[in-house]
Protein backbone atom coordinates (compact mmCIF):
# COMPACT_ATOMS: atom_id res chain seq x y z
CA UNK A 1 0.00 0.00 0.00
CA UNK A 2 1.64 3.27 -0.91
CA UNK A 3 2.32 5.77 2.01
CA UNK A 4 -0.21 7.96 3.41
CA UNK A 5 0.69 11.37 1.94
CA UNK A 6 1.11 14.64 4.69
CA UNK A 7 -2.37 15.72 5.66
CA UNK A 8 -0.98 18.77 6.96
CA UNK A 9 1.30 19.85 4.05
CA UNK A 10 -1.12 22.84 3.05
CA UNK A 11 0.11 24.68 7.25
CA UNK A 12 3.66 24.11 5.84
CA UNK A 13 4.87 24.53 2.96
CA UNK A 14 4.25 27.35 0.22
CA UNK A 15 5.67 29.05 -2.78
CA UNK A 16 5.18 33.04 -3.18
CA UNK A 17 6.93 36.05 -4.66
CA UNK A 18 8.73 38.29 -2.37
CA UNK A 19 10.92 40.98 -3.71
CA UNK A 20 10.18 40.40 -7.02
CA UNK A 21 11.74 36.66 -6.86
CA UNK A 22 10.11 33.65 -6.22
CA UNK A 23 9.98 31.77 -2.99
CA UNK A 24 9.83 28.54 -1.39
CA UNK A 25 9.16 28.72 2.05
CA UNK A 26 8.72 25.01 4.07
CA UNK A 27 8.28 23.99 7.98
CA UNK A 28 10.31 20.80 8.06
CA UNK A 29 9.30 18.99 11.05
CA UNK A 30 12.77 16.81 13.15
CA UNK A 31 12.32 13.51 12.14
CA UNK A 32 9.49 13.93 9.41
CA UNK A 33 6.16 13.09 10.14
CA UNK A 34 3.31 15.76 11.06
CA UNK A 35 5.32 18.97 12.14
CA UNK A 36 2.35 20.05 14.34
CA UNK A 37 2.75 17.00 17.08
CA UNK A 38 6.30 17.86 17.07
CA UNK A 39 8.16 19.99 19.87
CA UNK A 40 10.88 21.24 17.07
CA UNK A 41 11.15 21.99 13.73
CA UNK A 42 12.97 24.34 10.92
CA UNK A 43 11.27 27.04 8.64
CA UNK A 44 13.64 27.21 5.35
CA UNK A 45 13.54 29.11 2.68
CA UNK A 46 14.75 28.75 -0.74
CA UNK A 47 15.26 31.70 -3.70
CA UNK A 48 14.47 30.56 -7.45
CA UNK A 49 17.65 32.07 -9.46
CA UNK A 50 18.91 31.26 -12.99
CA UNK A 51 21.87 29.09 -12.94
CA UNK A 52 24.04 27.05 -15.47
CA UNK A 53 22.00 23.52 -15.19
CA UNK A 54 19.86 21.81 -17.67
CA UNK A 55 16.75 22.60 -16.28
CA UNK A 56 18.49 26.74 -16.45
CA UNK A 57 17.27 27.35 -12.85
CA UNK A 58 18.52 26.54 -9.23
CA UNK A 59 16.82 26.50 -6.05
CA UNK A 60 19.77 28.37 -3.24
CA UNK A 61 18.89 28.32 -0.05
CA UNK A 62 18.37 31.70 1.96
CA UNK A 63 18.03 30.44 5.57
CA UNK A 64 17.47 27.22 7.69
CA UNK A 65 16.11 28.46 11.34
CA UNK A 66 14.43 26.19 14.13
CA UNK A 67 11.87 26.90 15.35
CA UNK A 68 13.95 27.02 18.88
CA UNK A 69 15.72 29.84 18.28
CA UNK A 70 12.52 31.47 17.69
CA UNK A 71 11.03 30.42 21.00
CA UNK A 72 14.15 31.17 22.83
CA UNK A 73 14.12 35.09 21.94
CA UNK A 74 12.28 37.51 24.35
CA UNK A 75 9.83 38.50 21.50
CA UNK A 76 8.62 35.24 21.43
CA UNK A 77 7.99 34.81 25.19
CA UNK A 78 6.53 37.81 25.38
CA UNK A 79 3.60 36.91 22.92
CA UNK A 80 2.17 34.25 25.87
CA UNK A 81 1.81 31.77 22.75
CA UNK A 82 3.05 28.43 23.65
CA UNK A 83 6.09 26.66 22.33
CA UNK A 84 4.42 24.89 19.34
CA UNK A 85 4.90 24.55 15.49
CA UNK A 86 2.76 27.00 14.03
CA UNK A 87 0.87 27.15 11.11
CA UNK A 88 2.26 28.91 7.79
CA UNK A 89 0.56 31.63 6.80
CA UNK A 90 2.20 34.26 4.40
CA UNK A 91 5.44 35.56 3.12
CA UNK A 92 5.63 39.47 3.32
CA UNK A 93 5.55 40.46 -0.62
CA UNK A 94 8.63 43.37 0.00
CA UNK A 95 10.55 41.22 3.10
CA UNK A 96 11.64 37.52 2.46
CA UNK A 97 12.77 37.33 5.72
CA UNK A 98 9.15 38.59 7.02
CA UNK A 99 7.08 35.47 7.69
CA UNK A 100 3.99 35.17 9.13
CA UNK A 101 2.65 32.12 10.91
CA UNK A 102 -0.95 31.24 12.72
CA UNK A 103 -0.73 29.62 16.40
CA UNK A 104 -4.07 29.22 18.51
CA UNK A 105 -6.08 31.51 16.19
CA UNK A 106 -3.19 34.25 16.35
CA UNK A 107 -1.53 35.70 13.45
CA UNK A 108 2.60 37.15 14.33
CA UNK A 109 4.99 38.07 11.86
CA UNK A 110 8.61 36.53 12.41
CA UNK A 111 11.83 38.38 10.99
CA UNK A 112 13.25 34.65 10.69
CA UNK A 113 16.83 35.17 10.20
CA UNK A 114 16.70 37.50 13.10
CA UNK A 115 14.62 35.00 15.36
CA UNK A 116 12.66 37.78 16.16
CA UNK A 117 8.65 38.26 16.52
CA UNK A 118 8.23 41.79 14.52
CA UNK A 119 4.42 41.79 14.49
CA UNK A 120 1.30 39.77 16.39
CA UNK A 121 -1.80 40.48 16.87
CA UNK A 122 -3.14 41.28 20.42
CA UNK A 123 -6.64 39.90 19.33
CA UNK A 124 -7.79 36.19 17.70
CA UNK A 125 -7.99 36.86 13.68
CA UNK A 126 -11.35 36.83 12.27
CA UNK A 127 -11.73 32.89 11.75
CA UNK A 128 -12.64 32.55 15.17
CA UNK A 129 -15.19 29.64 14.26
CA UNK A 130 -12.66 27.42 12.77
CA UNK A 131 -11.02 24.89 14.24
CA UNK A 132 -7.81 24.43 14.60
CA UNK A 133 -5.56 23.55 13.76
CA UNK A 134 -7.24 25.63 10.73
CA UNK A 135 -8.73 22.66 7.52
CA UNK A 136 -7.18 23.17 4.04
CA UNK A 137 -8.75 25.64 2.56
CA UNK A 138 -8.03 28.27 5.03
CA UNK A 139 -4.89 28.33 4.66
CA UNK A 140 -5.46 30.32 1.64
CA UNK A 141 -7.49 32.64 3.55
CA UNK A 142 -4.32 35.11 3.92
CA UNK A 143 -3.12 37.31 1.64
CA UNK A 144 -0.31 39.59 1.38
CA UNK A 145 -0.58 42.79 -0.86
CA UNK A 146 1.27 45.89 -1.17
CA UNK A 147 -1.13 48.67 -1.11
CA UNK A 148 -0.64 51.69 -3.29
CA UNK A 149 0.32 54.78 -0.25
CA UNK A 150 -2.67 56.24 -1.43
CA UNK A 151 -5.42 53.39 -1.36
CA UNK A 152 -4.96 52.97 2.69
CA UNK A 153 -6.79 56.09 4.15
CA UNK A 154 -9.67 55.40 1.52
CA UNK A 155 -9.94 51.52 3.28
CA UNK A 156 -9.71 53.18 6.81
CA UNK A 157 -7.19 50.71 7.85
CA UNK A 158 -4.86 53.32 9.92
Amino acid sequence: MPPRPDSDIHTRRGVTVSRRELRYVEIIPEGGGDCHDKEAATVSMWTRRIADTPAGWEWNKKYAVSFEEIWNDDTYEDTGLPRKVPVLSVVCPSNPDLVYFSLEQRLFGVDVPEHKVVEVADEPHGLVDVPWPAPESCRYAVHAWNLPPWSVPKLGVL
